[in-house]
């Protein structure tokens, strides 16, 4: 489902519309650039307090490699916060073979609605339009998620809708 948020100007923004606004271009590839740039380190935490970098842990690898056959680290990374900045949050279905973390595919965001089961579990419904086999509904176990700003941790709140008014005006001015 595609979050819309009608603006003062009358014009309705979603995300991927705000792009279009050469600031709001520049800021979010500005950032996910940068980050995406960044090495990548995972910690673990030691029972006296220390903490030493971790380098066999599957997620170490998977992140710092290739998340999946399609992509690099850095595409992945860049397209996460790229997500996140926009959307809210971040997603990717957990890849296993046998169990085993093997990699990462993202999910568009907004195609991915969060809801609580009737047991109270945390799921995932993964929709993109015209692709009925791709179709999912994922626990918390299966999805890699990243959550930017939240007030209920855990969905996202997207910094588009927020500025929706503001970014609604200067698309109508344009």
């Amino acid at each position: 489902p595609v979050n819309l948020a009608r603006s003062y100007g009358g014009i309705n923004i979603t995300p991927e519309l705000s792009l279009s606004i050469g600031a709001v271009w520049a800021c979010v590839w500005r950032y996910a650039n940068t980050v995406m740039s960044l090495p990548l380190c995972l910690y673990r935490s030691g029972p006296d307090g220390t903490i030493t970098k971790e380098t066999t842990h599957p997620l170490y690898r998977i992140l710092h490699y290739a998340p999946n056959q399609d992509m690099s680290s850095a595409k992945f990374i860049q397209a996460m916060v790229a997500s996140m900045m926009t959307w809210g949050a971040c997603y990717a279905k957990k890849l296993r073979i046998g169990g085993r973390l093997v990699g990462l595919r993202p999910m568009r965001p907004e195609y991915t609605t969060v809801y609580l089961d009737d047991a109270g579990r945390l799921r995932y419904r993964y929709q993109p339009p015209g692709d009925d086999d791709r179709n999912e509904d994922l626990s918390a176990e299966e999805v890699f998620v990243v959550i930017d700003r939240s007030m209920d941790g855990y969905t996202g709140l997207s910094r588009i809708q927020y500025a929706a008014n503001t970014l609604g005006l200067s698309m109508a001015g344009d």
